[in-house]
């Protein structure tokens, strides 16, 4: 088997694998040593104003060009890894789902621009559960959110990390607690 399908010089392929940690065990991570882009992935430079992630050489060096519209995905999901066999052609949305998949996305209070706490959360379904009545207006206002927020947890779009953990009845419950309406006085 031929590789080296980009057909870059020698010296270049030399300079590339010299700064890769081989393990002992083939199937382990091939670990990048040398500089990393702010991204942590690792950079390599094939000249002095041309650089290229490292994991993304190796893919190339062993698969040829990367097809236009496709990224190189970590099965391994370590970014200094550059064994091609942990690397696969996926697009965005392939990379996206298989980092939902593997349970690495971020979550809940991570989110930048989320406004409650996973204790915030984890008080508004013990509340409701209780038989506390709940409305939609009150719950926006005593959190500083929308009222739609509220519809979206109870429902599993948002906080499914903490609301999967519910059964289906007891959801029922706690939903059945949220006023619809909230009557104006």
């Amino acid at each position: 088997m031929k590789f080296n399908k980009m057909n870059y010089p020698q010296d270049i392929v030399d300079k590339f694998w010299s700064k890769v940690n081989l393990p002992e065990d083939i199937n382990d991570c091939w670990e990048w040593s040398a500089g990393l882009f702010e991204s942590g992935y690792g950079q390599f430079g094939i000249t002095s104003k041309i650089k290229i992630s490292a994991h993304k050489f190796s893919f190339q060096y062993y698969n040829g060009p990367i097809l236009k519209g496709y990224i190189i995905c970590h099965k391994c999901d370590n970014k200094k890894c550059c064994n091609p066999n942990h690397l696969f052609l996926g697009t965005c949305k392939d990379n996206s789902e298989d980092m939902v998949r593997k349970g690495r996305s971020i979550k809940g209070e991570k989110i930048h621009t989320s406004v409650l706490t996973k204790n915030d959360v984890i008080e508004i379904l013990t509340t409701l559960y209780h038989g506390n009545k709940m409305s939609y207006r009150d719950f926006a206002l005593k959190y500083g959110v929308e009222r739609r927020q509220l519809k979206n947890i109870l429902t599993r779009v948002t906080w499914k990390h903490i609301t999967n953990q519910i059964s289906d009845d007891d959801i029922r419950i706690i939903q059945n607690n949220v006023i619809k309406y909230s009557s104006r006085i």
